[in-house]
């Protein structure tokens, strides 16, 4: 059964906004992201902020996946599903660590909620 004329105007005019308002959302997002400077952890501002330094265990734990030592780790396991001539890539199941790690930089040290 084929899309008549009214039809497929409609689709076009109902998803035009949603997809512009999904693509503002997006470049609202990186530009947050974008803009926001990179501070050092003894004058972080509460809220958001950006820090560089490096990751301090508060307990080594192992990686599931590769074995190696880390502070924090998460796994994702996804499958690759077709369906006619679609394909998509589904998570089957995503798992990470519950434990807290400092972030460390030359003025001091942060407590970081993976």
């Amino acid at each position: 059964m084929g899309w008549s004329s009214p039809e497929a105007t409609l689709l076009i005019l109902g998803s035009g906004p949603l997809a512009l308002s999904w693509g503002l959302g997006c470049l609202r997002e990186k530009r947050l992201i974008e803009n926001t400077p990179t501070s050092k952890v003894r004058s972080a501002a509460m809220g958001l902020v950006e820090l560089s330094g490096q990751a301090v265990p508060r307990t080594l734990l192992q990686a599931p996946c590769t074995g190696r030592e880390c502070c924090w780790w998460c796994c994702r396991v996804q499958e690759y599903k077709r369906s006619g001539k679609n394909s998509r890539w589904v998570t089957v199941k995503e798992i990470g660590s519950q434990d807290m790690f400092y972030l460390q930089d030359s003025t001091g040290r942060v407590l970081v909620d993976g």
